[in-house]
């Protein structure tokens, strides 16, 4: 996909770069387009469960999920498409973005002025040898690990916001401030 096939009106939605997070696609960024004639589209289209990840530029990685109909990535992203009878694709995301994943992608890279890694040398990517039930075992576990730490991190800033209110309402300061959103109320 290059810009000259970028067209207000274009069949496909055409995912860049700077149209991903580590979370989502931005449709609302997302450029339309066609493709040449003889492309196979196959090659370039998301699936839910695809995971995205750069290979020119700064190193980003997304695993998608609520793909619109006929997305495309261009040619500055590399669509990894995980075999489901072999690789849970949150464990695969997982080991990418760990520091051993990113160090084999590292030492992959070439090019001193724009990072690149070769798709070729994908194939070279040594991935752990667990189980598909393992995989998803750490996974559950992982996320459940996280999403506890995420629960004792909102309660901890509750309870500092609670305390800096008390400490403003204690210093004749409750008066002087509305308490909005959910910022730190700090003066």
């Amino acid at each position: 996909m290059v810009s000259k096939n970028e067209n207000l009106e274009g069949k496909y939605w055409i995912m860049k770069i700077s149209d991903m997070d580590s979370q989502n696609i931005n449709y609302d960024k997302m450029s339309r387009g066609d493709v040449e004639e003889r492309t196979k589209v196959d090659n370039y289209e998301l699936q839910d469960g695809d995971i995205v990840m750069t290979v020119r530029g700064i190193f980003k990685l997304l695993m998608v999920k609520d793909v619109k109909d006929k997305t495309l990535i261009n040619s500055n992203l590399v669509r990894l498409r995980v075999n489901p009878k072999l690789y849970n694709p949150n464990f695969l995301k997982l080991f990418l973005d760990s520091p051993i994943g990113r160090a084999q992608l590292d030492s992959f890279t070439v090019g001193t002025t724009v990072r690149q890694i070769p798709i070729k040398m994908l194939s070279e990517y040594q991935l752990p040898q667990l189980s598909l039930e393992e995989q998803e075992k750490v996974v559950r576990n992982y996320l459940q690990e996280t999403n506890e730490i995420q629960s004792k991190i909102n309660k901890l800033q509750n309870l500092k916001k609670k305390n800096n209110q008390e400490l403003y309402k204690k210093m004749g300061l409750d008066g002087l401030y509305q308490v909005s959103g959910e910022e730190d109320n700090d003066l």
